[in-house]
């Protein structure tokens, strides 16, 4: 979607798909309120490459049981050596990807959920941008999912964080 046009995927290089609805409600007060500080709270998405910085931040965070407890300082810090570049993240790179990973999975059950609710509509215009919008959402996530754990299902590595 671009400035409310469902656009050819191929033709819409920007296109992106917004994961907030589904990242902030897993988020705790605590994580919340460390994220709002740090600049990171909201606008979670992935495009047809992968998810965003800002996703990976939030889950990243989401790691951290009590981010505010004084006895998590240390993991804190390293998540704020993640932001700032010093740190590559690779320790946690797996628990991220399997968060990510079920992120997906929600998305895509979601999307076969609406696309055979989609038939239902009478009006044709209607039915086809949903079920047009939905195969592009579903591609963008299979092309992540390809990106991060590779065609035969083996992980490939960090490379995915745009």
């Amino acid at each position: 979607m671009e400035y409310g046009f469902n656009l050819p995927l191929e033709k819409n290089k920007w296109d992106e798909v917004s994961i907030t609805p589904n990242l902030l409600p897993l988020l705790s007060e605590e994580h919340k309120r460390v994220l709002s500080r740090e600049g990171f709270l909201g606008k979670y998405a992935f495009d047809k490459e992968a998810f965003c910085f800002r996703t990976q931040a939030a889950v990243r965070l989401m790691l951290i049981e009590h981010p505010e407890m004084d006895a998590n300082w240390r993991k804190v810090e390293v998540w704020k050596n993640f932001l700032a570049g010093y740190d590559d993240g690779e320790r946690e790179r797996y628990a991220v990807e399997e968060k990510l990973l079920g992120f997906l999975d929600t998305l895509e059950e979601e999307g076969g959920r609406a696309l055979l609710g989609v038939g239902k509509l009478q009006r044709l215009s209607i039915r086809d941008v949903i079920e047009m919008r939905w195969t592009q959402i579903l591609r963008m996530a299979n092309d992540v999912r390809t990106n991060m754990v590779g065609e035969n299902g083996e992980r490939r590595g960090s490379g995915y964080v745009r």
